[in-house]
Order: structure tokens, then C-alpha cells, then sequence
């Protein structure tokens, strides 16, 4: 039996269904043409063809009209494929008639598509978005280009003023400007609210003559999955520019490449609390300071980054701590960076603190001074060392191939391994300088050098070291004489027995271990303490330390029967010894005489199997 619906109650349905859905379909946007014209009556509509039938709407006619709607309404705009040519001179007028677009109201603007939806504002010789009111404008699957703040203006595609939120997705940005002397800030954006840049966003070519080459950001800002590359400014943070009054960033997931500077931090200059996670920087160039991040007065947290290849005219080739800031980095990879002065991959004159790290083959040229260098690290303040390795640094005319420790200076190292670095005036360390005594304490920690190499390991003004105890000191030249130290001489230094560098588990290259090494089960658990007084739990790899004993070093030593370092002892270890045997790779070098591949290691790693692990 077909059941019927009273007229009255269809009256109410209906009713209910346009109550419901009327604001949302009063509030949604179509834009119809690519090319650029204001709305003849924006207060009616957006239209801009009165005279042909129907709407047509530009993008400009549509957010004339939406700024004349009553506030608290959110609006969504829609475009489609294709190249939005932006030609309507003049600037200086904030009802988006012609120059920038003012927005007034909340809006979504989505495009068909990254790589689909262009906007260009080359010929505006204007920023293309003016975001005037403290609303919320967001930005979906759309690309910007060619847009210009001229005349010391900020915010060559986009500027948005405090109390704003500003949000990207899926968006590129590219070759935007900001022009006209030392005041033009954010040749992509100028975000005095907070802003958000998440799913795969790109910053390429954009440039600003003073700070902050695609963003110079003001209010609290997160990124992630956003890709910076050769972006520039004239002054600092040729990628990102944060202020003091800045409350957070957190950029995560995102990649910086090629971007410069002609002052501090080549890719970023950061003032305000901030954290990276998971990030790469490469190639990136600063004239002065910080060669890929400059970190004035901030406190920021580096973790889980690759800090590749980037050079500073001046200190720091990687990372530039001053100002008070203070810097925490954490199972990061510092490698082939480089500072024409001093600090290959970090300087440091406030308070730098990293763990489970490795700085490996950074460079210090030392040019323009006599107390220069710092192969890896330059530091004149707090420095604490915790978990990490420092290998095949270097610093050839200057002091300390791994590290310059100098006037005032106080570092700490805990669990370091120190190898093959390289310099005439201290091959690992130089501690101390006529113009400033200086302070370093060591414990559990290797300080070993090039096999053959007749540099001192360690030289320096402020001699001997400090031993907290548990320390090789491969030729004794750092003098230590605490409890459980191992010292050779010049003439004869100790062998630690150490593993080529290379990835050995975790995060990090690291030099393992290798059978006959002193520094195995050498330490003491009631020594082994970082500088915050905490029993150090864990290698360089996160593996568990101590297992026994603890060893001197970054490394604790695995279970020699777990020869691929997988945890399980088992047929594919044996399989790994053999092609490290038949490879002649050191690891597999187990037995005396060293240096020679014969039976004899071959049986040890029998031994070592049939013994199994505790």
C-alpha cells in the first residue's frame, strides 16, 4: 500500500531544506573567466558583463562582491583550469577595484588543481592578495606567480595583517617579489596573523631586497610538506624570516635547497621559539652568518635533519647560535657543510646542545683571522656533546679539525667519538687561544685521528683537558689523567680499533667497535653522565646502553655474533661475515695479526657465534 505525505508537512520539508542549505549555496562562488575586471555593481552581484546573458564573474569581480556581504559569513571560491592573467593597474585603493585584491571577509579560494590553476599577476605590478581584516583566508591546489611589492611594500603574492589566518594547501608560489630597498619584506608572503602551509607546498624563485625571500612571518606558523628552492634575500633569511614577536614555527616534512642570503641564515633566520622536524637543507649560501639557519635570541629544536652542503662566507656553514638563543639538535646529520672563517657546520656563542649526531667531512677555512677554525664546530659559550661523532673534518689552515673551543668557551662531551679529522694546529680539538683560556670536560669519549698522521690530536692554550674519567686519548697530547683513562703518546698512540664510517643502525653514520678495540667494556656506569646529570641510557644509534659494561665512545658495542646488526643471531650473519671476509672489509678483521685476513678471523667469528649473545 503506497503511503502519502501530507501537503503541509512537504511545505516544512522544503522549508527546513533551504534553511539548511541556502547559506552554504549563497555563500559558494564559481568564477568564469581568466582575465581580469571589477564588478560593475559588486554590491548586487559579481558580475561583469551586464549586457550578456548570465554571470560572468572574475576572480576580482567575485571577491568585490563578497567583501560588500554582512561579516561572520564564510564564502567559498571556485576556479578553474587554466592561466588568470591579473592586468588591473593601480595601486593605493583597498576595495580590490584594480592593483592588489583586498579581501574583507572569510573566504576559501580553490583552484582545479596544482599545475592546473595559474595566477599571474606579472603585468599588476602589484601583490596579487591583500588580506585587510583579521579574517581567515585559505588557499587550495592553485599556483601564484609573478606578483610584486614594489616600493618597500611586504608580501609580494600574498600580505596578510595581524589577527588574520592565513592558510595554504596544495599551493605553489613562485618568482613573487618584494622590491625597493632594506624595508620590503616576504617576496611570497607577509604573515603578520598566523599562518599554515601543509600538503605539498612549494616556494620556488621568490626574492625580497630585504628580509625574508618567500616568508617573513610575524604571528605563530606551521609548515609541512612545503619545498623551498632558491629563494633570496638581500638581508637575512633567504627562505623564511621570523621576528621576535613571532610566537612558534614548526616546520616539518619540508625540504630548503639552494636558497641564499646576503646576510644571516641562507634558507632561515630565526628569531622566535622554533621546531624542525624531519627536514633537509642543502646548497644553501649565507654572506654572513649561518650558512643554511641563522638563530638569533630563539630557542629552536633541530630533530631527525640532514644539514647537507650548505657554506656561509663567514661563521657557521650549517647553523649560527647568537643572541642568547639556544639550540637543541637531535639525531641530525651535519656532512660536507662549510664557513670560510670558522664553524664548518655550526658557530656557537650562546648555548648549543646536541645528541645522537654526526658531523661528518664539514670544513673550516679559517681566512681573516689567527684564531679561526672549528672544522665542525666553532664555539666560544655552552656546548654539550652527547651521543655523536665527529669524522673527517677539517680545518687546514687554522685551529681544531673538528673543534675550536676558544675565549670563554665551556663544552662537555659525553659518549663522543672523535676520528679522522684533520688540522697541523690541533687534528681533532684546539682548546684555548691567546686572546681567551677556555674549558672542555670529557668522559667515556675517543679521541682518535688519521691512521699515519703525525698532527696532534688536540692543542690549544688551555691544556690539559678536563677528564671527567673513561676517556682513550689516542697520542696523550690531550693530557688526560682522570680514572680509567687510556693515553698513548705521539711516538706511540693507542689503536681504538675502530670501524670505517658508515651506517651501522640508526639514524646516523657512526665508527663501530671492532674486536680488540680498548674501549670495549672500558667505562663505568657511575660515570657515564651527560652534563644535565642524567645516566646515559642509550648509544648514538638509540641501542641500550650499557650492555655490561659501558664502552668509551658513541657506540656501544653489539653482540659480536650479531655481525648485520639486525638483533638476531642467525644464518644471515654468517652470510654477512663471509662477504666482509672475501670484501677484506675491517669489520671482519676479528683476530690478531690485524690488518691481515686469514684463518684466524675465521675462527674467531666461530667462536663468537657458537658463544652466542648475553
Amino acid at each position: 500500500m503506497a503511503r502519502t505525505v501530507h501537503p503541509a508537512f512537504l511545505i516544512s520539508a522544503a522549508a527546513l531544506a533551504q534553511a539548511a542549505f541556502s547559506p552554504d549555496a549563497a555563500a559558494q562562488f564559481q568564477v568564469t573567466e581568466t582575465y581580469d575586471a571589477p564588478a560593475v555593481n559588486p554590491a548586487i552581484s559579481p558580475d561583469v558583463e551586464p549586457a550578456v546573458p548570465g554571470v560572468q564573474s572574475t576572480l576580482r569581480s567575485v571577491i568585490q562582491h563578497i567583501n560588500t556581504q554582512p561579516a561572520g559569513q564564510a564564502f567559498t571560491v571556485t576556479l578553474p583550469s587554466g592561466t588568470f592573467l591579473f592586468t588591473r593597474v593601480g595601486a593605493g585603493e583597498d576595495s580590490a577595484v584594480s592593483g592588489d585584491i583586498d579581501i574583507h571577509r572569510e573566504v576559501v579560494i580553490t583552484g582545479s588543481g596544482l599545475g592546473v590553476t595559474f595566477l599571474d599577476a606579472g603585468a599588476l605590478g602589484d601583490r596579487l592578495f591583500d588580506v585587510r581584516a583579521g579574517v581567515r583566508v585559505r588557499f587550495e591546489t592553485l599556483g601564484v606567480y609573478n606578483a610584486t611589492a614594489i616600493g618597500g611594500e611586504s608580501g609580494g603574492a600574498v600580505r596578510a595583517v595581524a589577527g588574520s589566518a592565513l592558510e595554504f594547501d596544495q599551493c605553489e608560489l613562485s618568482m613573487n617579489s618584494a622590491s625597493g630597498g632594506t624595508t620590503a619584506r616576504g617576496g611570497a608572503i607577509d604573515a603578520q596573523g598566523s599562518l599554515s602551509a601543509t600538503g605539498f607546498c612549494n616556494f620556488y624563485g621568490n626574492t625580497a631586497t630585504g628580509i625574508g625571500g618567500a616568508i617573513y612571518l610575524n604571528g605563530a606558523g606551521i609548515l609541512d610538506d612545503c619545498h623551498f628552492y632558491v629563494n633570496h634575500s638581500d638581508r637575512d633569511g633567504g627562505a623564511i624570516r621570523t621576528t621576535s614577536a613571532s610566537p612558534s614555527l614548526r616546520v616539518t616534512n619540508s625540504s630548503f635547497d639552494g636558497d641564499s642570503s646576503g646576510g644571516s641564515g641562507g634558507a632561515m633566520n630565526l628569531r622566535s621559539p622554533a621546531e624542525i622536524d624531519s627536514c633537509v637543507f642543502m646548497n644553501a649560501h649565507a654572506v654572513a652568518v649561518g650558512g643554511s639557519v641563522g638563530l638569533l635570541g630563539a630557542s629552536v629544536r633541530v630533530t631527525n635533519s640532514t644539514f647537507l652542503f650548505n657554506r656561509s662566507d663567514s661563521g657557521g656553514g650549517a647553523i649560527n647560535v647568537a643572541g642568547g638563543g639556544d639550540l637543541f639538535a637531535e639525531n641530525c646529520l651535519f656532512e660536507a657543510n662549510s664557513s670560510q672563517t670558522s664553524g664548518g657546520a655550526i658557530t656557537n656563542s650562546s648555548v648549543c646542545r646536541v645528541g645522537h649526531s654526526a658531523f661528518i667531512a664539514n670544513t673550516a677555512d679559517a681566512l681573516g683571522g689567527p684564531e679561526l677554525g672549528g672544522g665542525a664546530i666553532y664555539n666560544f659559550a655552552t656546548l654539550e656533546l652527547t651521543n655523536s661523532t665527529l669524522s673527517g673534518n677539517a680545518c687546514p689552515g687554522g685551529l681544531g679539525g673538528a673543534i675550536l673551543n676558544l675565549t670563554g668557551g665551556n663544552a662537555s662531551l659525553t659518549h663522543v667519538t672523535l676520528a679522522e679529522n684533520g688540522s697541523p694546529n690541533g687534528a681533532a680539538i684546539h682548546n684555548g687561544t691567546p686572546s681567551g683560556g677556555a674549558t672542555m670536560h670529557l668522559t667515556h669519549t675517543i679521541v682518535a685521528g688519521v691512521p699515519g698522521s703525525v698532527d696532534p690530536l688536540v692543542m690549544g692554550s688551555s691544556l690539559p683537558l678536563s677528564s671527567l674519567g673513561y676517556n682513550l686519548d689516542s697520542d696523550g697530547t690531550a693530557g688526560l689523567a682522570g680514572p680509567g683513562d687510556i693515553g698513548g703518546t705521539l711516538g706511540a698512540p693507542v689503536d681504538p680499533h675502530l670501524s670505517p664510517l658508515g651506517l651501522h643502525g640508526g639514524p646516523t653514520p657512526t665508527h663501530i667497535l671492532l674486536a680488540g678495540s680498548p674501549c670495549i667494556n672500558a667505562g663505568n656506569v657511575a660515570f657515564s653522565v651527560d652534563p644535565a646529570g642524567n645516566v646515559v641510557t642509550d648509544d648514538q644509534r638509540h641501542e641500550p646502553r650499557p650492555q655490561g659494561t659501558p664502552d668509551i665512545g658513541a657506540v656501544e658495542m653489539h653482540c659480536p655474533a650479531d655481525f648485520n646488526l639486525d638483533g638476531v643471531r642467525n644464518f644471515f650473519d654468517v652470510a654477512d661475515f663471509v662477504t666482509a671476509y672475501n670484501n677484506q672489509d675491517p669489520r671482519a678483521d676479528l683476530a690478531a695479526p690485524f690488518g691481515v685476513f686469514n684463518f684466524f678471523d675465521v675462527a674467531a667469528f666461530i667462536a663468537l657465534y657458537n658463544a652466542g649473545c648475553p
